[in-house]
This record gives structure tokens, C-alpha cells and sequence, in this order.
């Protein structure tokens, strides 16, 4: 059967007004489901937002920095090491003591000042045609040069007695040391021909001569020791040289604990010696001294002690030494006693220390503002305030903080 096209056309309608009920109901769905969404972000937002803001109410926290700048004292004070006590009396000012003694050589080289001509010296040949008998002749025999320089033999000679060969008489020799009668380069004469002076005038005179192969040498201007030497040596050595090795050995006996005061020290010498005599050829000579040394000591410890308590009465407990040099001079010694006056000298350098408790009661519970003028009346050198959370206004109660 054939549908009419009004039927068709009612149908059509009705269908088209079910799908856009349909589509109006998903888009109204669609709408509500967006605003639940944003309101769940907004809602998180907030809940993150006063989260964050309780906890950093519970953890807030104020740090200020203070920086002050060091300043440059020094300081004397007269104080006493005895023997007698074991503890420091902070009251007198007196510290323990104790004396070290060892036995020590010490010694120093000085330069020879004093001119003398030093003799020339060499070997000579001595040749016997004269006897066959062995002779002994004395230390100092006399040989004359063809220059006519002098010079004498260092010791005794044994010569030879001459040899008979073919009916001949052959002469012996006899190698001698000799040393010039004067001193003084004219008598570095080159190789010579000598005679024995002892023999002139007489028959033997010819029979026993001498020869040089080599150059006599050393005769000339040289150093020696002369009494002025001796005299200044022993002034240095007191004066000076003595204290400064001794300083030096008492340096390496101390140790890293201990203190050996400046000049509190004896050297009691029981032996002197030179290694050169008056007059002696020299360039330099030694002078050495052995003795006893006594010397005050004290532990390092205690003049620490000591010094901090001072400190303590003169800057108060607020005020802090560092960089600090200690300086002990002995002004009086009695060893026999064991009594020592001593001038401690400070150096350093001292910083004000604030009363960091007193200062976070003074700032506790008020707001930035006050706490910075509170700050700037106590003349810091340098003030800085860090805060968190940024938005804080005033100081915690929470003392801690």
C-alpha cells in the first residue's frame, strides 16, 4: 500500500525533534560536568593555598646575620714564674716554673787579622865527597844560596858516608827539607846551587855542596793571629754569638709545649779553647766553650690559661682574642731561689662577641622595624635580616626561630 506524503513528511518531523532533544540534553550535561571540574581545581587551589600558608606560619623563620670588625691590641702585663708552686696563682699572677740544665759545647769560627811574611820553603839535594863515614848533622844547618838567601834544614841529617868505586871516591846524596831563614817572597828563588855555610874557610867547604831541581815557593804576606783577635772573638762571643746559639739549643730542647722566655737563661763556661796559638799562620780560627746552661721553662699551657684569664678582666668574656702573638721577657732571675720576673706582651687581634641570648630577648615578638633599630643602636659593623616567609612581619615568639 502506498503511504501518503503527509505521513512521511509528520514522521520526518517527529524524528528530527527526538535527536535534537537528545543533543540539547548532552550539551546541558556536557555544561554541568565542566563547572564540577573547575570548581574540584579551584577547590584544590585553595585547599594547596592554605595548606602552604599554615605551614609556613608553623616554619617561619628569621635569620639575621651580624658582622663585626677586628680590631688591633696589644697589651703588657708584669707577672712571676717560681719553682715553689704547681698551680697558677691568677690573683698574684704567678705561674709554675721549672729550670732546665745541661752541659753544652758551643763554638764559633773568627777571621785571622794579623800580617806576617811567611818563609819560603823546598827540597834540596846534599851531596857528600868527602867522607865515607854515615854523619848526623843538627836540625837548622845552614845552606847558603848562589843568590845568597839563606836557608835552614827542618830537621836532623843523616848523610850518607861516600862510596870508593875503582879506586875512586863516588859522593853520596841525601834529599833535605829546608825553610828560609826570613820570610818574605824574595826568598822564592828558582832552582840554585848551595854551599854549607858552617864549612866556609875550610877544606870541606867544597867537598859537601847542595842543588835545587824545584822553585822554593810560599814565602810572602799572610794571615796569622794576633792577640787583638783573641780579645775581640771572646767580646763577640759573650756578647752575641754565645746568646744566639744558646736561644737556638734551648729553642730545640723546649719543644712545641713548652716556653723558654727571652734572656732567662745562664751559661756557666767551664772550659775555653782556640783552635790556632798567637802568631799561629791562619785564616781563621775557632774559639769553643763548654759549660752549663740553665734555663727558665714553663708549659705552654698554663702562660694559655693565664693570658685568657687577663684577658677575660681586661675586655670582659664578650671580647675574643685571635691571631695572637705571645711575647715572655725575663726582666729578673734568680736561679738559687727559682724566682723570675717576666713581661707577658699580647698581640692580637680582638672582636666583640654579641649576648646572643640577651639579643633574642630583645627582639622576640616585635615586628622588623623595631628589631632594625634595635639592631642599629648596638653599632654592629654589619647587620643582615633574612625572613621566611617573605610576607612576615615580625619576629617569632618561638624563641628557637
Amino acid at each position: 500500500m502506498k503511504k501518503k506524503f503527509a505521513d512521511i513528511r509528520a514522521k520526518r518531523k517527529t524524528f528530527i525533534e527526538k535527536i535534537e532533544k537528545k543533543d540539547f540534553g548532552l550539551e546541558k550535561e556536557r555544561f554541568f560536568q565542566r563547572e564540577q571540574k573547575s570548581l574540584k581545581v579551584f577547590l584544590g587551589f585553595l585547599i594547596i593555598f592554605f595548606i602552604l600558608y599554615f605551614l609556613s606560619l608553623y616554619f617561619q623563620r628569621v635569620e639575621i646575620v651580624i658582622e663585626t670588625k677586628a680590631q688591633e691590641v696589644s697589651f703588657d702585663e708584669k707577672i712571676k714564674a717560681e719553682t715553689k708552686i704547681s698551680e697558677i696563682d691568677f690573683s698574684q699572677k704567678i705561674i709554675p716554673a721549672k729550670i732546665l740544665e745541661f752541659e753544652v759545647e758551643i763554638g764559633e769560627n773568627f777571621p785571622c787579622t794579623g800580617e806576617t811574611l811567611k818563609k819560603a820553603e823546598g827540597k834540596i839535594k846534599l851531596y857528600n865527597a868527602y867522607t865515607t863515614e854515615n854523619e848526623v848533622w843538627r836540625k837548622n844547618t845552614r845552606f847558603i844560596s848562589s843568590e845568597g838567601k839563606i836557608f835552614l834544614s827542618k830537621d836532623k841529617i843523616f848523610v850518607p858516608g861516600a862510596k870508593i868505586k875503582n879506586g875512586k871516591l863516588e859522593p853520596s846524596v841525601v834529599e833535605v827539607p829546608v825553610i828560609a831563614m826570613e820570610g818574605g817572597e824574595e826568598y822564592n828563588i828558582g832552582p840554585s846551587k848551595f854551599s854549607v855555610l858552617a864549612f866556609k874557610g875550610t877544606e870541606r867547604f867544597f867537598k859537601y855542596w847542595g842543588e835545587s831541581t824545584e822553585p822554593m815557593r810560599g814565602g810572602g804576606k799572610v794571615k796569622s793571629l794576633v792577640r787583638e783577635d783573641i780579645e775581640n772573638a771572646k767580646k763577640i762571643f759573650e756578647e752575641k754569638i754565645e746568646k744566639e746559639k744558646i736561644k737556638k739549643i734551648l729553642k730545640e730542647k723546649g719543644g712545641a709545649e713548652k716556653i723558654i722566655p727571652e734572656n732567662c737563661f745562664v751559661f756557666l763556661s767551664s772550659e775555653e779553647s782556640f783552635s790556632k796559638k798567637e802568631n799561629e799562620i791562619c785564616e781563621s780560627f775557632e774559639l769553643k766553650r763548654k759549660g752549663i746552661i740553665k734555663s727558665l721553662i714553663l708549659e705552654k699551657k698554663e702562660i694559655n690559661s693565664l693570658w685568657e684569664g687577663l684577658i677575660s678582666l681586661k675586655f670582659g668574656d664578650q671580647q675574643k682574642i685571635f691571631k695572637k702573638e705571645i711575647i715572655l721577657d725575663c726582666e729578673g732571675k734568680d736561679f738559687d731561689r727559682g724566682i723570675f720576673s717576666l713581661n707577658l706582651k699580647l698581640k692580637g687581634q680582638t672582636f666583640r662577641e654579641p649576648n646572643l641570648n640577651e639579643l633574642k630577648r630583645k627582639i622576640v615578638g616585635k615586628n622588623i622595624k623595631e628589631v632594625k633599630a634595635i639592631l642599629e643602636s648596638l653599632n654592629f659593623d654589619k647587620v643582615k635580616i633574612k625572613i621566611f616567609p617573605w610576607f612576615l612581619t615580625k619576629i617569632p615568639e618561638n624563641f628557637d626561630k
